[in-house]
Parts: C-alpha cells; sequence; structure tokens
C-alpha cells in the first residue's frame, strides 16, 4: 500500500479567528431559589466551575415582574417608582458566581479576558401600567404570557429612543454606579458598582426598531450609547443582536446598515457587531450543518467585506448559536416557557 505524506505550509495566513468559551443564562426560577426553579446550588456550582468568559445574562421578558424594576412608572418623575428587589438577589448570586465575593465592589477574581456580558432588553417602552395582566406570583408562568407582553409592549411613545435610554441608563447606574439619579433629582442609592465591560442593547429586533427608517434602531443604540455614557464610561455597547427571523438577506442588512459609521450620530462605527443563528428542528438534524455554511456564505462572509470597507477595527460576535435542543422538555411535562415554540440554550 502506498503511503503519502502531507505537508501543511502554515506561512500564509488568511485569517486569525478567536473564539471564547461562554453561554448565556436567561433569569429562570431557579435562580431566585424559588420552590418552582430547579437546583439553586447546581446552577452556582456549574457557573463558578466552567470558567467561561463573557458569559451573556439575559432578563428576559417571561417574567417581567421580576426582569423590569419599572414596571410600574411615576408620571412625570422617571425613576421614582425603581423596584428591582426581586431582580437585585438574582444578579448578585450570578455576579458572585461568576466574579466572586467582592463581585458588588467592582472586584473580578478572575483571569483577565473572563467577564460577564450583560443583555438589557425587556423594557416598557409604550408608558403604560400592566402590571394587571400578569400573574401575581413574579415566578409563574402560564401559555401566552410571554406572547402577550412581548406584543404589547412593543410600540415606543419616544420614537427618539431617548425615554428608551434613560431608563437604560438608570438600570445601568443602579448595578455598576452605586445608583442613579431619577427625573425629579432625588438619588436611589444601590451600592452596587459589578464591573461590567460590555452591554447588549435590545434583542433580535424585540421592539421593531428595523435597520433604518421609522424607529431605527441604530438612532436607539446611539441613544443608549450617550445616556449611559453619562453615567459609565468604561461599558462598551453591543448591536444589534439580530437573528435570521427576517431571513438571510434581511439579517445581512440590519448588521450592515448597524455597522455603517455614517449611519450613527457621531459618524463612528461600532466596536463589536453581533448576530444570532438559531436553528429550528430537532438537535444536529439533517441539514444543519448545510444550514450553517449557508449562513457563513450568505450573511458573514459579505458581512466581512463590509467590516473591511467600512468598520475595520471592528469585531463581530456570535453570542447566540442554537441548534435547538428541546429534549430537556421531556421531562418537564412540557410546562416550561422554553419548551413553547423555542429552544432550551
Amino acid at each position: 500500500m502506498a503511503k503519502y505524506e502531507v505537508h501543511v505550509g502554515w506561512q500564509s495566513i488568511t485569517r486569525t479567528t478567536h473564539t471564547a468559551a461562554t453561554f448565556e443564562v436567561d433569569v429562570m426560577p431557579h435562580l431566585a431559589r424559588t420552590p418552582e426553579g430547579g437546583p439553586f446550588d447546581a446552577y452556582r456550582e456549574a457557573l463558578q466551575n466552567l470558567g467561561a468568559s463573557y458569559v451573556r445574562f439575559s432578563p428576559w421578558l417571561v417574567y417581567p415582574r421580576v426582569v423590569v424594576p419599572e414596571l410600574t412608572q411615576a408620571v412625570g418623575c422617571e425613576g421614582a417608582n425603581w423596584n428591582s428587589s426581586l431582580l437585585d438577589p438574582v444578579v448578585d448570586d450570578f455576579m458572585v458566581a461568576v466574579c466572586g465575593p467582592a463581585a458588588a465592589k467592582g472586584v473580578c477574581e478572575h483571569p483577565v479576558g473572563y467577564s460577564v456580558a450583560p443583555q438589557l432588553s425587556t423594557i416598557v417602552p409604550d408608558g403604560h401600567n400592566r402590571t394587571a395582566d400578569f400573574p401575581a406570583d413574579p415566578w409563574h408562568w402560564v401559555a401566552g404570557h410571554v406572547e402577550h407582553y412581548a406584543a404589547s409592549g412593543r410600540a415606543l411613545v419616544d420614537s427618539t429612543c431617548n425615554q428608551m435610554a434613560r431608563y437604560a441608563a438608570r438600570y445601568v447606574g443602579w448595578y455598576t454606579n452605586g445608583g442613579f439619579q431619577d427625573g425629579c433629582g432625588r438619588w436611589h442609592a444601590s451600592g452596587l458598582r459589578y464591573n461590567w465591560s460590555l452591554l447588549s442593547v435590545l434583542n433580535e429586533d424585540e421592539y421593531h426598531t428595523p435597520p433604518s427608517g421609522g424607529v431605527a434602531y441604530t438612532q436607539c443604540w446611539d441613544a443608549w450609547r450617550r445616556a449611559i455614557g453619562k453615567v459609565n464610561t468604561n461599558i462598551t455597547l453591543i448591536g444589534p443582536e439580530i437573528d435570521k427571523g427576517g431571513g438571510l438577506p434581511g439579517q445581512l442588512a440590519y448588521a450592515h446598515h448597524f455597522m455603517n459609521g455614517s449611519n450613527h450620530d457621531d459618524g463612528r462605527p461600532p466596536r463589536f457587531v453581533s448576530l444570532h443563528f438559531d436553528l429550528e428542528g430537532p438537535p444536529f438534524r439533517t441539514g444543519f450543518f448545510d444550514a450553517l455554511d449557508g449562513w457563513l456564505r450568505a450573511v458573514a462572509d459579505p458581512l466581512e467585506s463590509y467590516r473591511k470597507q467600512l468598520a475595520p477595527q471592528a469585531e463581530f460576535i456570535m453570542n447566540e448559536y442554537i441548534p435547538f435542543n428541546n429534549e430537556w422538555c421531556n421531562h418537564t411535562d412540557g410546562q416550561h416557557p422554553r419548551c413553547h415554540g423555542t429552544a432550551w440554550k
């Protein structure tokens, strides 16, 4: 039998890719040590021991009483009704598990590169108080709850996005700057100074902010950058957090518009451009890898060309890559929001 030797020449490097082992932590009942959730100790131990980088903390829309501190808004005095009593212990447990016991003082006891990457998306953007629509138990989930909150909370009264941005700034101030000043000038002290270097702006066009025209995502992102920069200059925003819900051409156009510095009010392209790739169907179904190859050709490769032209200093982030595994639902009788039309990440 003939023997062949293969020699690979590494002298010509066409592209270098940096990866980080990470995952997403969605706010669930077991994170709050409630009887309705799973084993909290197992979650905390796993989070402490995995050693992941840039862990994505996502307080998502399934539990609005928990994740939205301004679920009831004070008329004429933004932020006066702040109530994060349910979210604070969840954030603290998460930050302590990632960064150690002094996390609230801004100390992270892990090597350089180990960090968190929180996401802020679920808000009350329409100016209405709708707490009567939600179950009294903040951790109780019922079918239709997610859909109702998402559908009824998408109309932005303030088309400049400044109202939303001021809320985002209060949120950041509360968790990273020791508190915030409400719309009437009163200081709300938290004593928290978590070290957040990154923050994702919204999620997957959740509030119908198209890439351009009307209430544009880029316009909202700029408003957040201005408002958050007044309370914390160390945070770099991530966006547009768009998936392929509008099809691959739609995802490409959305991200392309966002990364063009001429579309931003300061004329500067974003530092990071984030994308999602979610594939429906059973895990690793036939065609999964073909679909991924198709995404690379239709979205990633053209965006790389645009990046070289428009934003050579920008970096791409794939912070949702989901092969959809719902088999976990078989052990919960399907009584969990992740078992209804979406995946366990």
